[in-house]
């Protein structure tokens, strides 16, 4: 943070306090949010096993520029568990303040089993609405959209723009019994969505790639 706190200093001097005072109050946010991840991880110790490494950069309403997403989303078990438990550590360390999770904005690693992809194991840096994706596939090797939809909750269009990077990188493959008939399922015509997931519906089963492999 060193070099940040140097470059508001470099903008006070030319702007008024007005134009630094936000920036300086974002930052204090970034160094506090560190502390109360430090804090929060001797915290839990004891009273919970946290099945993943979880950290939170909790943002000042009236500083920063994010809304609440009108997208519903069920976080994953794991998530969820490690979620509920920064609640109770906060609620116990601030009086009055309220946590309003903003999934859309977060993204996390999952490291892969090696016997997913012929013997490579990777760490996929994805979003939050992805990792909920992505886990369900612990429970099954094939899954319809109509399924990862219920189980997400998330809406049509925006598990369909979650879901176009994967395909795009190939880490997920989609079929339908329309293709594997040898028929072709027609395509949507949503100008939103990107045009590699309009072909995708609700009966489309979706798999991982087991060749996939990282272009790095």
């Amino acid at each position: 943070m060193e070099l940040e706190n140097e470059a508001v200093c470099r903008l006070r001097d030319v702007y008024k306090w007005g134009f630094t005072n936000r920036l300086q109050r974002m930052f204090a946010d970034v160094s506090l949010s560190a502390e109360n991840t430090t804090q929060f991880r001797q915290w839990v110790q004891g009273r919970a096993v946290l099945p993943c490494e979880f950290s939170v950069l909790v943002c000042t309403a009236v500083q920063w520029p994010m809304t609440q997403s009108a997208c519903g989303f069920t976080l994953p078990d794991e998530l969820a568990r490690c979620a509920d438990n920064f609640e109770r550590f906060y609620a116990g360390r601030y009086t009055g303040r309220r946590i309003k999770w903003l999934h859309h904005h977060s993204s996390g690693v999952l490291k892969s089993a090696s016997s997913l992809f012929n013997g490579r194991s990777y760490d996929i840096h994805c979003t939050t609405y992805q990792i909920g994706l992505l886990l369900l596939f612990n429970e099954g090797d094939e899954l319809s959209v109509a399924q990862v939809a219920e189980r997400t909750q998330l809406d049509r269009q925006s598990l369909l723009l979650q879901l176009d990077s994967l395909l795009k990188a190939k880490l997920v493959c989609v079929s339908s019994t329309a293709e594997r008939s040898g028929l072709l399922a027609p395509p949507s015509s949503d100008s939103r969505l990107p045009p590699s997931v309009r072909h995708v519906h609700d009966g489309s089963m979706l798999y991982l790639n087991p060749e996939f492999q990282s272009p790095s």
